[in-house]
């Protein structure tokens, strides 16, 4: 692995998301969603990686709007489209599922997370190992 790609992939640790998220589905009360914004720009060679911020293009059909950092075109266009109505969603009903996307349950014990990508699917706690890594190295 490059020195960038181990950086990036540090710095995208969600060890808190993941503790919020924990302490939401014990309260027992309303639902819990979590995603994992893993698009890689095409811009500098792909080079930055998914970063943090990077999904902010994806929010709300900006990413024409932003195409310094999407690299513009269709498969941004597209998986804006499925990033915005999913937070559209959420904001509406509490619920980001939409057609556009597969199911994403309600965040739970074996940690479902949607993946937005080129093709956005969910997977149960995708980065445990980095979280388990990085808070061995840190304590």
């Amino acid at each position: 692995m490059k020195p960038i790609e181990l950086l990036s992939r540090m710095f995208s640790v969600r060890i808190n998301a993941v503790t919020q998220a924990e302490r939401k589905i014990a309260q027992n009360a309303a639902p819990a969603y979590m995603y994992l914004f893993a698009w890689q720009t095409p811009i500098l060679d792909l080079r930055p990686r998914a970063f943090h911020c990077s999904k902010i293009p994806f929010m709300f059909y900006n990413s024409d709007v932003s195409v310094f950092a999407t690299g513009g075109g269709a498969e941004p266009r597209a998986l804006a489209a499925k990033v915005s109505d999913a937070w559209i969603n959420f904001a509406r009903k509490g619920n980001p599922n939409h057609r556009g996307l597969p199911r994403c349950p309600k965040y739970d014990a074996a940690g479902p997370v949607m993946i937005f990508d080129r093709t956005s699917e969910v997977k149960n706690d995708p980065d445990r190992e980095l979280r388990r890594a990085v808070m061995e190295a840190i304590s």
